[in-house]
C-alpha cells in the first residue's frame, strides 16, 4: 500500500522522523507546525463569542466617543453581534475542516509507514485531534475570554473585523437564511431592554468597574453610588425625605406687606416659602424670592399675593419618583405632604429628592442668604 499523496519509497529499517511523508510535498514537521497554528486560530475564534458577548460595552462606548480606534471597532462588532458571530463560526469551521484534512493525511501516512491498519489510523486521528481541539481550541479559550473579556476584545477586535470583511459575501448569505428562518417560524425580536435587564446589566457594569484598573473604569465612585440609589428610587416613600411640619419655614399671609417681608427674607436662607392663612396647616401658596425681587424692582408697592404659586399636595405614601415627575412636569420646586386625614405633615422639595438620588446638591437656582440680603438691601435703597 503506497503512502497517500507521496511517491517516495521509504524503507522502515532506515527510518528517521524526517522521512515520514508530509502533505502535498510539505515536510512532515512543518505540517504539525501548521496544525498548531490552526489550533491557535481556532482558539481565537472560539474566544471571540464569549469575549464580545460578555465585555463591558458601556466602557468601550465611552472610549469610542473619546476617539479610541480599537474601541470603535469593538463597539461595531458588539452592535453587529449577529454578523460577528456568523463570521466567527464560519471562520472557525473553515479552520477546523482544514486542520482535520491535514491531520487525517498525516496519520494515514504514519500508520502506513509503520504498517498499521487503516482502523488504527482512524482511531489515532480522532482521539489525538479531538483532545487537542477540545483543550487548545475550545475549553481554554472560552474560560480565558469569560474571565477577562475586555482584554480579549482588544486582542481579537482587528482580526475579527478583517475576517468579517473577507467573509462578507458569506455573512450576507447566512443573514438571508436567518431572516427566512425568523419569518418562517415567526420568531419575535426579544432584544428590547426591560427595566430588569437594565438593572442587571448596569449592576454587572458597576461590579466589573470595582475590580478593573482606575484607567479603565467606566464609573466614578460617586456615579456607582448614584446607580445604586437609582435602582431603588421608585421604592423610596416621600416620608423618608420630607421636611417635618415643625421645621418648615413659612409666612402668614398677613405678613406679606413689603417692609415686613423684606425683614423676614433677610433673616432666612431659603429662596421659596410656603404661605399660610390662619393656621400653618392651611398652606395657600408658595412665594418665590426670585419672582418677588423682579416684581419689587418694578413696583415696590405691588400686591405680593398676585405672585403666589398654587401649592401641590401629595399623599404621605407617594413614591419620590412620582413626585419628581410631577414637580418636574409642573416646573415646581416644592410639594406639600398630607396624611390620609388631610392634615399637613411636611414638605418635600426637588432638592430633597435630588439629594436622595445624587447626594448633597448645590442648586444654582437657590440663593444663599448673603445673596438675598444684598439684593433686598439694594432694592430698598433704590426705592428710597
Amino acid at each position: 500500500m503506497e503512502p497517500l499523496l507521496s511517491n517516495t519509497s521509504i524503507d522502515p529499517l532506515i527510518y528517521t522522523s524526517t522521512e515520514i511523508p508530509g502533505v502535498y510535498g510539505i515536510p512532515f514537521w512543518l505540517c504539525w507546525v501548521i496544525i498548531g497554528v490552526l489550533l491557535l486560530v481556532s482558539g481565537l475564534f472560539s474566544a471571540s463569542e464569549n469575549a464580545f458577548s460578555n465585555c463591558n460595552k458601556y466602557h468601550f462606548k465611552v472610549l469610542a466617543n473619546q476617539g479610541h480606534k480599537t474601541a470603535k471597532v469593538i463597539v461595531y462588532l458588539t452592535e453587529k453581534f449577529e454578523s460577528t458571530l456568523v463570521s466567527v463560526l464560519v471562520g472557525n469551521n473553515i479552520v477546523q475542516t482544514l486542520m482535520s484534512f491535514i491531520s487525517a493525511i498525516l496519520f494515514y501516512n504514519i500508520c502506513d509507514y509503520y504498517g498499521l491498519g487503516d482502523s488504527i489510523e482512524g482511531i489515532l486521528s480522532t482521539v489525538v485531534m479531538a483532545f487537542l481541539v477540545y483543550v487548545v481550541s475550545d475549553t481554554c479559550p472560552k474560560i480565558l475570554s469569560k474571565a477577562i473579556p475586555n482584554k480579549m476584545c482588544y486582542i481579537l477586535a482587528w482580526p475579527d473585523f478583517i475576517v468579517g470583511i473577507i467573509l462578507f459575501p458569506v455573512i450576507i448569505i447566512f443573514r438571508g437564511i436567518l431572516y427566512l428562518v425568523h419569518k418562517l417560524f415567526k420568531i419575535n425580536d426579544s432584544s428590547i431592554l426591560t427595566k430588569e435587564d437594565f438593572i442587571e446589566t448596569a449592576d454587572e457594569a458597576v461590579s466589573e468597574d470595582e475590580v478593573t484598573n482606575k484607567e479603565e473604569q467606566l464609573f466614578e465612585p460617586d456615579e456607582i453610588r448614584m446607580l445604586d440609589r437609582a435602582f431603588i428610587f421608585d421604592q423610596i416613600s416621600v416620608k423618608q425625605v420630607l421636611t417635618p411640619k415643625d421645621r418648615i419655614v413659612s409666612f402668614s399671609i398677613d405678613d406679606l406687606y413689603v417692609s415686613k417681608l423684606n425683614e423676614l427674607i433677610m433673616n432666612s436662607s431659603f429662596s421659596r416659602f410656603p404661605i399660610y392663612e390662619d393656621s400653618k396647616d392651611n398652606i395657600i401658596g408658595i412665594l418665590s424670592i426670585n419672582t418677588y425681587f423682579k416684581e419689587y424692582s418694578k413696583d415696590p408697592h405691588f400686591d405680593v399675593r398676585s405672585i403666589l404659586l398654587p401649592p401641590v399636595f401629595f399623599d404621605e405614601n407617594a413614591k419620590v419618583d412620582d413626585i419628581f415627575d410631577t414637580l418636574n412636569k409642573e416646573k415646581l420646586h416644592i410639594g406639600l405632604v398630607k396624611n390620609p386625614n388631610g392634615k399637613l405633615i411636611g414638605m418635600v422639595t426637588m432638592e430633597d429628592i435630588l439629594d436622595e438620588l445624587v447626594g448633597e446638591t448645590a442648586n444654582k437656582h437657590f440663593y444663599t442668604s448673603t445673596d438675598i440680603k444684598k439684593a433686598s438691601l439694594a432694592l430698598q435703597e433704590k426705592t428710597k
